[in-house]
C-alpha cells in the first residue's frame, strides 16, 4: 500500500510539472538546445508563445515548444522595461531581412564590419571573433572537474546578486556595436593559441554562469600584449593579456579579473548614452539596409546617409578610447566589488585578488590601463578589503594553482 502511495504521489507530481507552463514576455527570446548562453540556438520564440515546462535548471528552464526541446533563460517570463520610446521602437521590430537577431548570423557580422572600417581595424577579425566556439560536452566536463570537491551552490546561496532590473535592459545593437570595437581591439594582437582560448572560455563561462547575465553570451580572448591590461566590449566580448595573464598565480586571481570584466558589461559601464544614441541611430534610419541595396541598384550614398556614417564614427571612436584607456573611477569600483561577488558565487576565492595588486604594484611592467597603475592599486586594495568584510564564504574556496599553471602562461 505504501508503495502504491509513492508511485500515486510521484505520478501527480509529474502531470502537475507537465502542466506547468512559462509565458515568453521578451521579444528576441530564443530556445537553446541547453542550460547555457554557449549552447547553440535552435530557434527563436515569438512574444506571448505558451512553452510546456518540463524541469528548471540554475536559472534556465527546460521546455518543450512546438515539438521541440530546448532550454530558456528564466528571464524570458519577465516583461523588461523600454527606458524610451527609441527603445521600444528597436524591441518591437521584426526579425530583420538585413540583421537576422539570431546570434551572430552573417546580416550582423556584415554590419559590424562595416562598422569595424570606421576603426581602421581588419573586418577579418569580426569573423574570427563572432565565429569562435567551443563543445558544450567540453564545458560540461570542466565544470564536472572544477566542482567535484566543492559545492558552489553553497556559495551562491550565502551570497545572493544584487538587484539587477535595472539594467536588464539589452539591445540586439550591442552584437554589431561590440564587434566592431572588439575587431580593432583584436587587431592589436590576438593571440592564436586555441588551447589556452578554449581553456579561458571555459572557465569564463563558469564565471558568467554565477553572475546576473548567466543568460548572455560571453567570449573571453587572450591579445599577446607584455602590458597587463583587460577589455570588455559591449556584447560580452572580454580580452586579457598575455601580460596580466603572466602575473597570475591561480584561477581564483583569474575569476576576479573575468569578474570584474564581465561587471562592465552587465551594468553597461559607461555605454548608456553612447548605446542609446546608436539604437536612435538605427531606429531612426535606413542605415541597416545601406550597403546591400546601395550595391544591389549600383547608386551612392546621400548626404544624409554620410553624415549618419560620420556619426557612427564619432561614436564609435569614443567608446573604443573609453575601452581601451579605462573607465571612470566609479565603475571600476563597482566592477571590482562585483567581481568579487562573481568569483565567491562561482566557489572561487576573492582574497587572492589582493595578491594579484600586490604583484602588479611591484612589477616593472606598467599597464597603459590607469585602472592598473600603481597608483590606482593602492586605492582599490583598501576598497577590495572593506567590500570583502561584507561576503560570506564557505569553508573552503577554490585556488586552483595546480591547473592554472599547468597552461604554461
Amino acid at each position: 500500500m505504501k508503495k502504491f502511495l509513492l508511485v500515486l504521489i510521484s505520478v501527480i507530481l509529474t502531470l502537475l510539472l507537465f502542466s506547468e507552463v512559462i509565458v515568453v514576455k521578451r521579444n528576441h527570446a530564443v530556445l537553446r538546445s541547453g542550460p547555457g548562453s554557449f549552447y547553440p540556438i535552435i530557434s527563436e520564440l515569438e512574444p506571448n508563445a505558451e512553452l510546456q515546462i518540463l524541469k528548471h535548471e540554475e536559472g534556465w528552464i527546460e521546455v518543450e515548444y512546438m515539438g521541440k526541446r530546448g532550454f530558456v533563460s528564466e528571464k524570458i517570463s519577465k516583461e523588461k522595461k523600454k527606458s524610451s520610446e527609441t527603445e521600444k521602437k528597436m524591441a518591437e521590430e521584426k526579425t530583420g531581412i538585413k540583421i537576422a537577431r539570431m546570434g551572430m548570423t552573417a546580416g550582423v557580422k556584415g554590419f559590424a564590419k562595416k562598422l569595424s572600417r570606421k576603426l581602421n581595424s581588419d573586418p577579418q577579425f569580426v569573423d574570427f571573433l563572432a565565429d569562435y566556439s567551443f563543445e558544450p560536452t567540453k564545458f560540461r566536463k570542466f565544470k564536472k572537474e572544477t566542482y567535484k570537491k566543492f559545492n558552489y551552490k553553497k556559495a551562491r546561496k550565502l551570497n545572493p546578486l544584487p538587484d539587477f532590473s535595472e539594467f536588464d535592459n539589452y539591445s540586439f545593437s550591442e552584437q554589431e556595436f561590440g564587434l566592431a570595437i572588439a575587431a580593432k581591439i583584436a587587431s592589436l594582437g590576438i593571440s592564436r593559441d586555441y588551447d589556452k582560448t578554449e581553456y579561458l572560455n571555459l572557465f569564463g563561462n563558469l564565471i558568467v554562469a554565477a553572475s546576473d547575465v548567466y543568460d548572455k553570451n560571453f567570449k573571453f580572448f587572450i591579445l599577446d600584449i607584455p602590458n597587463p591590461n583587460a577589455y570588455a566590449c559591449p556584447g560580452g566580448i572580454i580580452f586579457i593579456t598575455n601580460g596580466l595573464l603572466s602575473m597570475m598565480e591561480n584561477e581564483a586571481q583569474l575569476a576576479c579579473v573575468l569578474g570584474h570584466e564581465i561587471s562592465h558589461v552587465a551594468r553597461k559601464h559607461g555605454l548608456k548614452e553612447a548605446e542609446k544614441r546608436f539604437n536612435q541611430i538605427l531606429a531612426e534610419s535606413a542605415f541597416l539596409e545601406l550597403d546591400e541595396e546601395l550595391e544591389e541598384i549600383g547608386e551612392t550614398q546621400t548626404e544624409e546617409e554620410t553624415e549618419i556614417e560620420d556619426e557612427l564614427e564619432d561614436l564609435l571612436l569614443e567608446t573604443y578610447e573609453q575601452i581601451a584607456a579605462g573607465r571612470l573611477g566609479a565603475y571600476e569600483n563597482e566592477a571590482d566589488k562585483l567581481g568579487l561577488l562573481y568569483a565567491l558565487r562561482a566557489g572561487f576565492d576573492p582574497n587572492e585578488m589582493l595578491n594579484l595588486l600586490k604583484k602588479l604594484q611591484s612589477s616593472e611592467i606598467n599597464s597603459n590601463n590607469e585602472h592598473y597603475s600603481k597608483e590606482q592599486i593602492i586605492s582599490r586594495e583598501k576598497a577590495i578589503r572593506s567590500e570583502l568584510q561584507k561576503l560570506r564564504f564557505p569553508k573552503k574556496m577554490l585556488i586552483n594553482r595546480e591547473r592554472f599553471l599547468s597552461l604554461g602562461r
